[in-house]
């Protein structure tokens, strides 16, 4: 039986941010999930720690330069999300 691939989001607060710590795979209904989960946030304060993060599909790249461009900041990536993230803003 194939399990079905999974992200942890995390929330805590920091000063005067919100740090969202994402684990796993940020694939399919994950990324509607994240989506909601910084509804009500303001960009400009949001951090994503992405250092535990192994896959991102297409949607979740998309999600993740929309962020971008609205003030969120990553921080903490792996290389791999390094990769996709440079890749996509050329």
């Amino acid at each position: 039986m194939e399990m079905c691939a999974m992200l942890r989001i995390t929330r805590s607060q920091r000063q005067d941010r919100a740090e969202f710590r994402l684990e796993g795979k940020l694939t399919g209904p994950w990324v509607a999930e994240l989506e909601t989960a910084l509804s009500g946030e303001a960009a400009v304060r949001v951090c994503l720690l992405m250092g535990d993060v192994t896959y991102v599909d297409g949607a979740g790249v998309a999600l993740l330069k929309e962020l971008c461009e609205r003030g969120v900041r990553i921080v903490e990536r792996s290389q791999f999300v390094a990769a996709l993230l440079e890749v996509n803003e050329s």
